[in-house]
């Protein structure tokens, strides 16, 4: 009888100690879910902070970037057309486009970034590849797409975009010196456009 008693009080303590393994591993588990949770969470709130630091005015410059909410969409566009390249007829805008919810100025993930070829007759109807060195670090954006308008069949504006993250510009707006190639084109984007770059990028400061 003794015996009987005893290999019950033996169950019953083997019983309580798989419950209580359970219950730490479940704890256990939690915790370290919590803790990767935290810690993804700390990431994003640093992201940010990886950017390279947003220019702050006043800018000096005689281009335009326009600002304009469209209340269909619920957004708020940034654009920039700048020339960064001429030579006799031939000309090259450096274009950027860029958004951000409603009107309070955000960081946008992405925008879109790619010259704007200005001449007689289409130039780009195959490769074009675009490479940036801001401050001698080399972005290659790879074959831009491309948008044909012809006005008044006199001049062919040839719109060529691709979509690079908003670090990217913003490292470029932050460089000394910044040069591209296009194709067998190299040249050296002017100041001022650098300057208008920089106020583009603070457009999407949150105030």
């Amino acid at each position: 009888m003794s015996n009987g008693k005893s290999g019950k009080v033996n169950s019953n303590l083997c019983i309580a100690a798989i419950l209580c393994f359970a219950i730490c591993s479940c704890v256990a588990k939690q915790q370290t879910i919590s803790r990767n949770q935290q810690q993804a969470t700390s990431q994003t709130t640093a992201l940010p902070e990886e950017l390279s630091p947003i220019p702050r005015g006043p800018f000096k410059h005689s281009f335009e970037v326009e600002t304009k909410y469209d209340k269909f969409r619920d957004q708020t566009k940034v654009s920039l057309d700048c020339k960064v390249y001429y030579k006799g007829p031939f000309a090259l805008f450096l274009a950027v486009e860029g958004s951000y919810p409603k009107q309070s100025p955000s960081l946008p993930e992405t925008v879109q970034l790619g010259l704007t070829a200005m001449s007689a007759k289409e130039k780009y109807k195959k490769s074009r590849r675009l490479i940036v060195l801001a401050d001698g670090q080399r972005f290659d954006l790879g074959e831009l797409g491309k948008d044909v308008e012809e006005v008044e069949e006199i001049l062919i504006f040839e719109k060529m975009m691709t979509t690079v993250p908003f670090r990217t510009v913003l490292q470029m707006a932050n460089s000394q010196s910044v040069e591209m190639q296009l194709n067998e084109i190299e040249f050296k984007v002017p100041s001022e456009a650098l300057e208008a770059l920089r106020d583009f990028t603070s457009r999407f400061r949150h105030q």
